[in-house]
Parts: structure tokens; C-alpha cells; sequence
């Protein structure tokens, strides 16, 4: 298969690793947010608003990997993904 990555692959890649990152973050400020597991758990903001981020995420890059080759985009998307958290 000799496919290229077109540019528009790169782009989504990196909205991509935003959008997955912020939710990371989200996840983050809803753990520390929870005292117990209850029914109040799910209905925390941090935590729902941090799965639609990491949802949409993941739409991005499945989208971002029909326009482009796994071995060009996926290091892209892990390198941003940890500066981005560890940042």
C-alpha cells in the first residue's frame, strides 16, 4: 500500500491531541473531586464534559487515519499527547 499523509491528516492529528489531552486534564480534576463511588460520580461535570473530549478525540484521529499512514501520524499524536500533559 503506498499511501501519503496528506496534510489534512497532520492537522487532525494535532486538533486530535487537544482535544484527548483536555480531557486527560478533566479526568484529572474530577479524580481528585471524588470522595466516594455513588450515583454522584457520574454526574460530575469535570468527568462528563472529559469524556465527550476524549471522545471527539478519538474521532479525530480515526478520522485523521484515512487521510494518512499509522507509522507518520501516531508518533505525532503520542509526542504532543505527553508534552501537552506533562507541560
Amino acid at each position: 500500500m503506498n499511501m501519503k499523509t496528506k496534510p489534512i491528516a497532520i492537522l487532525l492529528v494535532l486538533f486530535s491531541t487537544l482535544l484527548t489531552s483536555g480531557g486527560q486534564i478533566l479526568f484529572k480534576f474530577a479524580s481528585g473531586k471524588l470522595t466516594s463511588f455513588s450515583l454522584a460520580t457520574f454526574f460530575n461535570f469535570h468527568l462528563i464534559f472529559g469524556f465527550f473530549l476524549y471522545a471527539f478525540g478519538a474521532v479525530f484521529l480515526v478520522i485523521a487515519l484515512k487521510y494518512g499512514e499509522l507509522s507518520i501520524l501516531y508518533p505525532i499524536y503520542s509526542d504532543l499527547s505527553q508534552e501537552y500533559i506533562s507541560s
